[in-house]
């Protein structure tokens, strides 16, 4: 069996925070070394190449070790604004053209980033957008295989699918999450 992983673009923004609190003295090398196994803390040290496969468990207790130190009690809207930020920075960078669809082709173009993006950053799971037209703007989107995607990515990329739909339809647009049976993940998008 494939080990469940992350890319190394997507692990590479907490391997940066973690440094971050390193230089400023907010974590120390020896409080690091606590909470990691000795492998992870191995790949805190190595160059992880954008294509390179981090395993999800190590990506896991990396983002508890930031959670620990920066999500001031509040694990799951740390996580949200860590994606939101991750949007947003692709966006500013022009990495994906569909950042700039118009509402009439939000289903298509969103759809089609979100289910491309979510294979390419996770060597495991399934990824279905469907949009809600007689309620433009709103969607579901559905991450199957999901049962080794733990709540870090969970959240995380809800705030990047919320920053995503607010950037194109230029309202405000709530989505929650939730885990479902069979190992999925079920995203709702409500224009507010």
């Amino acid at each position: 069996m494939t080990v469940p992983a992350i890319k190394g673009t997507g692990f590479q923004s907490a391997v940066d925070d973690i440094q971050r609190l390193l230089d400023t003295d907010r974590l120390t090398r020896e409080e690091l070394e606590a909470r990691l196994e000795p492998d992870d803390v191995i790949l805190l040290e190595s160059k992880v190449g954008p294509a390179t496969w981090v395993p999800m468990d190590t990506y896991r207790r990396v983002i508890d070790v930031l959670i620990a130190i920066e999500g001031r009690g509040d694990a799951e809207g740390y996580l949200v604004q860590r994606g939101w930020r991750a949007a947003e920075r692709l966006h500013k960078a022009g990495l994906y053209s569909q950042f700039d669809a118009t509402m009439d082709k939000w289903g298509m173009r969103v759809g089609k980033l979100v289910v491309t993006l979510g294979p390419v950053m996770y060597n495991f799971t399934k990824w279905a957008f469907e949009s809600q037209p007689e309620a433009p703007g709103n969607f579901t989107l559905t991450v199957s295989e999901a049962e080794h995607f733990p709540d870090c990515a969970r959240y995380t990329a809800q705030g990047f699918v919320e920053y995503l739909a607010r950037s194109i339809i230029g309202r405000t647009v709530h989505v929650t999450s939730e885990r479902m049976p069979e190992g999925r993940i079920l995203y709702t998008g409500h224009v507010a």
